[in-house]
């Protein structure tokens, strides 16, 4: 059981480092010279799940994650609450506003 738990830290710590190399929008070496683009939170998320969590669901796995800290689960959690979604600016809230009116006026007529 301890050498599952240090491969699960392993690949945690892993994905902890791919995930903070995208935030900084850098490339990493992989194998033999390829150069490969690094993960979001939710590739990692999915990856670790595959490897260590395929008994529970990906969520559940998520939730298991989050709750011992692991920053690749509140990465994953935030963005699946809309954490990266930008907020609508005024000018798109009025845009919006004025489309309704003319649809809803169209459909009077």
């Amino acid at each position: 059981m301890s050498t599952d738990k240090n491969s699960s830290e392993e690949s945690n710590v892993s994905a902890v480092d791919l995930v903070a190399a995208n935030k900084a929008n850098t490339q990493q070496q992989f194998g033999r010279g390829t150069t490969v683009g690094t993960a979001t939170a939710s590739q990692a998320i999915k990856a670790l799940w595959h490897e260590n969590g395929k008994k529970l669901s990906l969520k559940r796995y998520a939730r298991k994650l989050l709750a011992d800290g692991n920053a690749v689960a509140q990465e994953w959690f935030s963005n699946k609450a809309g954490g990266t979604n930008a907020a609508r600016s005024d000018q798109n809230k009025a845009k919006a506003q004025l489309a309704s009116q003319a649809s809803k006026g169209k459909k009077k007529a």
